[in-house]
């Protein structure tokens, strides 16, 4: 095979590919499948498979089949057939002529498990499923041995047939694979392969009544349609051996082989159809396509663009070890692939008047406005009107502003985007003290792109609609599902609906948007400059409303928001005086005020606060519950070690390690939860962590290092409480490292730069925004794992330097 660029980067699947090939295990076509079951809508996981396996398929030339596992008729339906292969076309692929039901191979299965009888590799067995689940065995024991396994293969044909004849009740038979009770893998201790549902199936209707299991179906199935690459995530690494010992039992070659990858685990987000139909049914979400949802359908709704999805997928790569993906790799995808696909325009979410008095009533200015920024290698302009009353967001004044506040405050100047310099002179309220409207005064020689005094500068640039001619639009303001990084991490009688974000969706029913946007057609992407992207919902329209999705916000403002919820801060009010020109009025505004953390602690409690504040310089938050556990305490400073330094090797070997105020911090909120016992009480002692002090402070010191990202430390730090590993060792296992190393790193974008030298001369010639190019491509290389602070300050200097 020639060699190809790039070729040693190649994932694991390739690798086996390119290696199956070359030793001819494979001849013909490369072959591979998306098999989903018809009970449910996609999501960003299947997203993946899809991806890769019609991705793979289309790289060698080969082809991949949609194949409907439809063995389970009580849950399958129309309805989701339809959905599945509308996903698939939206997100690029086809199939072509290779669209196959595992309903149409009913016949053939069947006469599979009858060949498996008669060579004595299946019985009917009769035992109730409570008497096969309690003979099965466990770990540490062998199961034992039905007490139908003995039956001829005559008797098991009788039966078997007249199971399918409709004779017996559901539950009464079930056909099991005769292989070994005692076998290490317990998923081989004659596992089942049929059983009776009298049930409707949404194809066959009620010509059946006896059903494959998965684990008989699929890889009969992968046999009968030449599958060369059966490709199934990591769960289903235990199946794999009844797997081939199925297609060895009945099938010739060449036989199908079965692959395992590891599944998309997001953050915020679960990737289970069973609960994600609970979200459903409980009324949370308004359906699958609820733009909040993590299905294809509902991204598609919200906006997003497949385009996204694929970079996604091709960003976080190929593993084999189960890992949780950081959400805002997925938002980095959308909004680096919106950036150059959604012309900008303004629109107030929020209004507040704003009269311009010394503009001529009714005279109306047309402004030129960009559709795109500077950066942005495309061309258009459009006309904005602009009157003596506009609209600007409620957020962009301020009457007591701090002192970085750089928009409209009483006396201050800001320019209207593409159009003027205004001056606040006077804030008129209501009876209840709300501000309803500002009076400013327009330089009127400061017209965007007119000379004169267009030039002057001043700090501040908000977006505005003009009051007599804007439209009205409602807009929808979707977040994220869930509250919590990872929702099916719970404690005690929760679950994960208990983590569902009440916030996720936010209706502005009378948003106000320029006039270009009321006349968009549906599916009209837009940036909503300064607040989102957004996305005219078509089934919306379809129903006679114009509603505006958002998509995505500019910047991620979870990571914001996590601080500052983090954090308890109090803020004195503002002197209360009257802005010029405005009523005498005054507004009460209220003030936070600091919980103590010391409440609740004993005075002995709160005296070991104050010495663990004094001697590793903890927040007080920290200390006062390290204080209020004796045991948790004691651990910490175990872990911490003595906080003074002597020599230089000491000196060097603290700078290596975490900080103390690291240490207690990922003790309290990291460590401390997973430590909790069913009734919600912390440990007393410190023999209750199940981990050495000396491993916890490796673990945080690689962090703090940037070895791991916090995202990697906590599935490290969630694996040495069940495996008892050290970090070291668990980050070899996973290979979860995190590339921080400058010379590496380096190396590989030398390589990305060198591959794309028209997006390098775009960067220079001033377009700033490809370096998010270049770092997806850094990322989609190095598998995810390069730190990308690192990579973004090495890509800016290389940038600089070329």
């Amino acid at each position: 095979m020639p060699s190809e660029p790039g070729r040693e980067n190649r994932h694991f699947i390739q690798q086996i590919i390119d290696s199956d090939r070359a030793s001819g295990r494979v001849t013909g076509d490369i072959i591979t499948r998306f098999p989903p079951e018809p009970n449910g809508y996609l999501h960003i996981g299947h997203a993946k498979s899809i991806c890769l396996n019609f991705g793979l398929a289309a790289e060698y030339g080969g082809r991949c089949h949609l194949r409907f596992d439809d063995t389970n008729p009580e849950t399958e339906d129309t309805e989701y057939v339809d959905s599945i292969k509308e996903d698939v076309r939206w997100l690029g692929y086809d199939w072509g002529e290779h669209l196959y039901f595992a309903s149409d191979y009913f016949e053939q299965l069947y006469a599979y498990a009858e060949q498996l009888i008669s060579l004595g590799k299946a019985y009917v067995d009769s035992q109730s499923m409570d008497e096969i689940r309690a003979t099965r065995g466990t770990v540490t024991e062998p199961g034992t041995k039905s007490p139908y396994r003995s039956r001829s293969a005559g008797e098991n044909l009788d039966l078997f047939r007249r199971m399918r004849a409709g004779e017996f009740p559901d539950g009464a038979h079930v056909l099991r694979a005769k292989i070994d009770m005692a076998a290490p893998n317990m998923l081989m201790r004659d596992p089942l392969l049929y059983r009776i549902r009298h049930a409707h199936h949404y194809r066959t209707g009620d010509t059946w009544c006896v059903y494959p299991m998965y684990d008989m179906a699929h890889p009969l199935e992968d046999a009968i349609e030449h599958v060369s690459h059966s490709l199934c995530t990591l769960e289903f690494e235990v199946h794999r051996p009844l797997y081939d010992w199925l297609v060895h039992a009945v099938c010739t070659p060449p036989r199908p082989h079965q692959y395992e990858f590891a599944r998309l685990n997001l953050d915020y987000t679960v990737m289970s159809k069973r609960k994600l139909l609970l979200l459903v049914k409980g009324g949370q979400v308004d359906g699958w396509n609820d733009p909040r949802m993590p299905t294809i359908a509902g991204m598609r709704r919200r906006g997003i663009r497949p385009e996204a999805i694929r970079a996604f997928c091709d960003m976080i790569g190929v593993a084999k070890s189960d890992n949780r993906v950081d959400v805002s790799l997925l938002e980095y995808a959308i909004r680096d692939d919106l950036n150059t696909e959604a012309p900008r325009v303004m629109a107030v979410l929020r209004p507040l008047k704003v009269v311009l008095t010394n503009w001529p009533e009714g005279q109306t200015d047309m402004v030129n406005a960009s559709w795109w920024p500077h950066d942005i290698p495309k061309e258009g302009t459009r006309q904005v009107p602009f009157s003596r009353e506009i609209y600007i967001e409620q957020s962009d004044f301020l009457e007591h502003p701090p002192k970085a506040f750089h928009r409209l405050s009483p006396g201050a100047e800001v320019r209207l985007r593409y159009a003027y310099i205004i001056r606040c002179d006077r804030v008129l309220r209501d009876a209840d003290g709300s501000v309803t409207e500002l009076q400013c005064t327009v330089d009127l020689d400061s017209r965007s792109g007119s000379g004169k005094r267009a030039s002057r500068r001043v700090q501040g640039t908000i977006h505005w609609v003009s009051a007599a001619h804007a439209r009205r639009a409602e807009v929808r303001l979707y977040d994220r599902l869930f509250s919590a990084a990872d929702p099916e991490r719970v404690e005690g009688s929760e679950t994960f609906l208990d983590h569902f974000n009440p916030d996720s969706l936010e209706i502005i029913p009378d948003a106000l948007v320029e006039p270009v946007v009321a006349d968009a057609a549906p599916g009209t992407r837009y940036q909503f400059e300064r607040s989102g992207y957004f996305y005219l919902d078509p089934e919306a329209a379809a129903a006679g409303r114009h509603v505006w999705n958002r998509i995505i916000t500019l910047r991620d403002t979870w990571g914001k928001r996590t601080q500052a919820e983090s954090s308890v801060a109090s803020q004195a009010s503002p002197p209360n005086a009257p802005s010029s020109g405005s009523p005498d009025s005054t507004k009460k505004e209220s003030v936070a005020h600091t919980p103590n953390p010391l409440s609740g602690l004993d005075v002995a409690s709160e005296a070991r606060a104050h010495s663990l504040v004094q001697e590793f310089q903890l927040p007080l938050e920290s200390a006062a519950v390290l204080a209020g556990s004796p045991g948790l305490e004691s651990w910490f400073r175990r872990a911490a070690g003595s906080h003074s330094a002597h020599s230089a090797s000491d000196q060097a070997a603290r700078a290596e390690s975490a900080p103390a105020d690291a240490l207690a911090n990922w003790l309290v909120q990291e460590l401390r939860p997973l430590l909790r016992t069913a009734d919600g009480d912390a440990d007393g002692h410190a023999g209750s962590v199940p981990i050495p002090p000396e491993h916890f402070r490796a673990l945080v010191s690689m962090h703090h290092r940037g070895t791991l990202s916090s995202r990697l430390a906590r599935e490290v730090l969630a694996d040495m409480l069940t495996s008892g590993d050290s970090p070291d060792r668990i980050v070899e296992r996973l290979g979860l490292e995190q590339i921080s190393d400058e010379e590496a790193l380096s190396t590989v974008m030398g390589a990305v730069l060198d591959a794309h030298p028209d997006r390098v001369a775009a960067y220079r010639e001033g377009k700033k925004g490809v370096i998010g190019f270049f770092m997806g491509q850094v990322m989609q290389k190095t598998g995810g794992k390069a730190n990308p602070q690192v990579v973004r300050h090495l890509m800016e200097t290389a940038l600089e330097g070329r």
